[in-house]
């Protein structure tokens, strides 16, 4: 395989389980880079070892991206280390982020310029800091977290007046 995957339009990339289907990028590049895409799916699959400046799982740009049963584990980047997100929305259920990393903000999802963030029944354990980080300029932005496990709380969602969250029923 060559890293960094590209999508495309309404394509739906499913595993038998996230232990059996693992793309691994060997620290060599994003595992995905997803561009202008209106409907991109992942199910039971690892992304893993991705190693990119922006995003090092996935990298978004105006992009409409569902992900179920998925294990992010091991990508590293400057921001988002499982997750870059530029204008884009994002609907992570039953993820689990794990031993991600971003030198400068966003370990597990990294959400940037008017992207919408719903995240539930997932579980975030990173490393270094905020688990999701929205930047105080560039645009509003939306993020919504219900019953999920995130290490250090609602604390480490690291957000600023123009970020709407909403924070429920969460371990």
């Amino acid at each position: 395989e060559t890293f960094p995957l590209y999508g495309k339009n309404h394509i739906n990339i499913c595993g038998e389980n996230p232990r059996g289907t693992v793309l691994d990028a060997e620290n060599n590049n994003k595992v995905f880079y997803l561009s202008h895409i209106e409907d991109f799916k992942l199910e039971n699959l690892t992304i893993a070892n991705g190693n990119n400046p922006s995003g090092g799982g996935i990298d978004c740009y105006y992009t409409n991206l569902k992900c179920n049963d998925v294990l992010f584990r091991n990508n590293t980047s400057n921001y988002g280390g499982g997750i870059n997100s530029t204008h884009s929305y994002l609907y992570l259920n039953n993820v689990t982020m794990v031993n991600n990393f971003a030198q400068y903000s966003g370990s597990g999802v990294y959400g940037d310029s008017g992207s919408y963030i719903v995240s539930v029944n997932s579980i975030f354990r990173n490393e270094n800091g905020n688990e999701i980080y929205f930047p105080p300029y560039n645009g509003t932005n939306d993020c919504i977290i219900v019953y999920s496990d995130i290490l250090g709380g609602e604390e480490s969602v690291d957000h600023s007046t123009n970020t709407s969250l909403i924070y429920q029923d969460n371990i």
